[in-house]
C-alpha cells in the first residue's frame, strides 16, 4: 500500500493519522491502532511526507475541520499548547486593541458568519 492508501484505509476505520514531533501519530480506537500500526511503521517516512505536503502543512491534519469552517479564512489559526496536541481556532478582533479566541471543537458555527 501507498501512504495515500493507508491514509485513506485508516480515515475510513475511523483512525486520524497526523504529525506529532516530527513523527506519526495515530489516534482512534486501540484494536484499530495496534492493527495499523506495522503499516503506519513500516511507510512512516512516506506517511510524514505526505502529512507535510497537504494544504495547510501538517497541523492542518491535527483534527478534521467542521463542514462550516474555512481553514484558508484569515481568522483561522492553529496554537501549540503545552501538553496538548495543536489546537485549531478563530481570532477576531474585537476592537483595535483586544482579540477572542475560541477552539473550532467548541463552535457550532462560523463566529464570522463566513
Amino acid at each position: 500500500m501507498t501512504a495515500v492508501e493507508i491514509i485513506q484505509a485508516t480515515k475510513a476505520e475511523g483512525l486520524l493519522v497526523t504529525l506529532s514531533g516530527g513523527s506519526i501519530k495515530a489516534i482512534g480506537e486501540q484494536s484499530v491502532v495496534n492493527r495499523w500500526r506495522p503499516a503506519l511503521l513500516e511507510n512512516k517516512i512516506d506517511i510524514i511526507a505526505l502529512l507535510k505536503s497537504q494544504p495547510g502543512g501538517p497541523a492542518e491534519n491535527t483534527r478534521p475541520f467542521p463542514t462550516w469552517c474555512n481553514p484558508r479564512c484569515n481568522c483561522f489559526h492553529r496554537l501549540e499548547l503545552p501538553g496538548l496536541d495543536m489546537v485549531q481556532g478563530c481570532y477576531q478582533e474585537t476592537n483595535n486593541k483586544n482579540w477572542t479566541w475560541a477552539r473550532l471543537d467548541n463552535l457550532a458555527t462560523c463566529p464570522k458568519g463566513i
